[in-house]
């Protein structure tokens, strides 16, 4: 395998995680992906296919999912190391 498609395998694998997390936080808050886009701005049928895997995740996405979830304090209280993101 090409170190291109190393790269390309780590960050499906960044991106699946991070989309698994926004989808457990949803669901502990009783929100679904069209209250939580509404709710921050963001475009519902972009976030659906962000979460399928259907695009790729830009990094303000997961910083905007870190902050409005509060994605680092839900870890902490699940007792998560950082470096299991």
């Amino acid at each position: 395998m090409t170190e291109s498609a190393l790269d390309q395998l780590g960050t499906a694998k960044i991106q699946h995680v991070h989309a698994q997390q926004v989808r457990a936080a949803l669901a502990a808050d009783g929100a679904t992906i069209a209250s939580y886009a509404k709710d921050n701005g963001t475009d519902m049928t972009r976030l659906g296919r962000i979460l399928r895997g259907d695009v790729i995740m830009r990094i303000e996405d997961m910083v905007n999912a870190e902050r409005n979830l509060k994605l680092r304090e839900r870890r902490a209280v699940a007792g998560e190391a950082p470096s299991q993101r």
